[in-house]
């Protein structure tokens, strides 16, 4: 009876783990776009325009857990071209999470 009891409890405490990674996933994928656009804002700053070899690993290392799909958008590049593809990974992330979201910079329609 504790043993039925003691693996009833291990498969709620798996279940639960799967659940909550599931919820947080989402905030997960935001925060590595996050971090990664401080690391590409640090390298204008420095006036860099050539992304490094080190940082485009890193990069890569980084967004690895995010779904292909968001990842569809990411491309090589410059800096800049890297840090904009970023954002527009971040504008996908958005939009899954919030398919009613509005365009970033679209105005209201009046009516």
């Amino acid at each position: 009876m504790i043993a039925d009891a003691n693996v009833d409890i291990e498969r709620r405490a798996v279940r639960q783990q799967r659940l909550n990674d599931r919820r947080y996933e989402w905030a997960r994928w935001l925060a590595a776009t996050d971090e990664v656009l401080g690391w590409l804002e640090a390298q204008n700053l420095q006036d860099v325009s050539a992304l490094p070899a080190w940082l485009g690993e890193r990069i890569r290392e980084r967004l690895s857990e995010l779904p292909e799909r968001a990842l569809a958008e990411l491309r090589g590049g410059s800096v800049q071209e890297v840090l904009d593809s970023v954002f527009e990974v971040q504008e996908q992330l958005l939009r899954q999470h919030d398919p009613y979201r509005e365009e970033f910079g679209e105005e209201e329609s009046g009516g």
